[in-house]
């Protein structure tokens, strides 16, 4: 079901209810919607309520008032949610757009129903779905409304410059005229000759009264005059003055719908002139905010920048200092090791001059021992009784 119907007196489906007896089911259209109050804080069941109050209507075509309706049972209001779930699907379908040629070539548009977008959750009741899925839709149709409504905000925005200080007082200038205008109007209308005063036998220039000639045909039997043309000319003064008297009625009419519509039309340029000098102070505000926004950033950044550089700086210094004592350090080793290693080489060397004696000292002594080995024994003299 769309939301502007072409009929929107014409039912499209009824329910039955107990307490109320058959409820027939209006379209659901934008005047209706309006009505809906407190919508973000109401329940499922207290949506219901509102909603058949807004669209149903009695047996008889009298309306629901929303105490009855929130006076049915919760299994009504549950049938009720179920049929209107059902008879507009579009709230929890997705929105297919389709495009064709008709005879003519050109395009048409068409919006279908599509796959199911919000599925209904498990021990959802039908009032709390419907109360969701409504409120789902009425998000999307305002975002495309905002999105239709851009580029109009954009050219307003772009011509807001023509609405300076002089131009609105030149604007209320122009009202004030307008209601010296209407006045003048309604100054005027008694004054003007009220034809319709006239009488039926017409009005002459300036206003006149044409007098009726009255002719009395002679009693002459079986003889019939034809009717006097005065009453013909008659007949037609009056069909002229009631002419006359709509135009008149309908030239009135005309001047004060013209005269309204300037009156609202200088309204609104008023009105918008004024919200554009308020755009305009909020658009230099956030111009400000904005250049200060831009500043601040510029300097913290140069003054992060600048702390890194420092610190970058301190931390070289510290880091040669600390290089430079481990170099020196290592080097105070290196000398020492080099010192030590002096000291074990000395006493190396003059452990093996003191090995080098040592050995020269037992090849002598070796070879004292060999040539006293190689000489031949002298044998001793032994006593004859040992020899025996």
């Amino acid at each position: 079901m769309a939301i502007l119907a072409l009929n929107t007196n014409e039912p499209e489906y009824a329910i039955e209810t107990e307490s109320l007896g058959r409820i027939d089911i209006l379209p659901l259209t934008i005047g209706r919607i309006k009505t809906l109050d407190g919508i973000e804080r109401a329940s499922g069941a207290e949506f219901v309520a509102s909603l058949l109050a807004a669209i149903g209507r009695k047996e008889d075509g009298s309306e629901i008032a929303k105490e009855e309706a929130a006076g049915l049972t919760d299994a009504e209001k549950e049938d009720f949610a179920e049929a209107f779930l059902q008879h507009n699907q579009h709230l929890f379908r997705e929105r297919v757009t389709k495009r064709r040629q008709n005879e003519e070539g050109e395009t048409v548009v068409s919006f279908e129903d599509g796959e199911i977008e919000h599925p209904r959750q498990e021990d959802e009741v039908a009032p709390d779905y419907l109360l969701r899925v409504f409120k789902l839709d009425l998000e999307q149709q305002n975002e495309r409304l905002r999105k239709m409504m851009e580029p109009f905000e954009n050219t307003l925005a772009a011509h807001k410059k023509l609405f300076t200080p002089s131009f609105v007082e030149s604007l209320k200038e122009t009202q004030s005229a307008q209601a010296r205008l209407q006045d003048m109007i309604r100054q005027m209308r008694p004054s003007l000759p009220d034809l319709a005063g006239l009488g039926a036998k017409g009005a002459l220039e300036g206003g006149a009264a044409h007098p009726t000639i009255h002719v009395q045909p002679p009693h002459i039997p079986d003889l019939e005059l034809p009717e006097n043309p005065i009453y013909d000319t008659n007949r037609s003064l009056r069909e002229v003055v009631d002419r006359l008297d709509e135009m008149n009625e309908l030239a009135f009419q005309t001047a004060e719908m013209v005269g309204s519509v300037s009156n609202s039309a200088t309204e609104f340029l008023v009105a918008f002139g004024a919200a554009s000098d308020s755009a305009d102070r909020a658009s230099r505000r956030a111009i400000w905010i904005a250049c200060a926004a831009i500043i601040a950033a510029v300097v913290s950044t140069a003054v992060q920048i600048g702390y890194a550089e420092w610190r970058a700086h301190q931390n070289q210094i510290a880091t040669n200092q600390t290089v430079n004592a481990i170099v020196t350090h290592m080097e105070d080793m290196v000398a020492a090791q080099r010192a030590n290693t002096q000291r074990l080489s000395d006493r190396m060397d003059e452990d093996n001059q003191a090995v080098a004696g040592s050995l020269d000292r037992l090849s002598a002594a070796i070879g004292e021992l060999a040539k006293s080995l190689r000489a031949p024994p002298t044998e001793p003299a032994t006593p004859p009784e040992s020899a025996q």
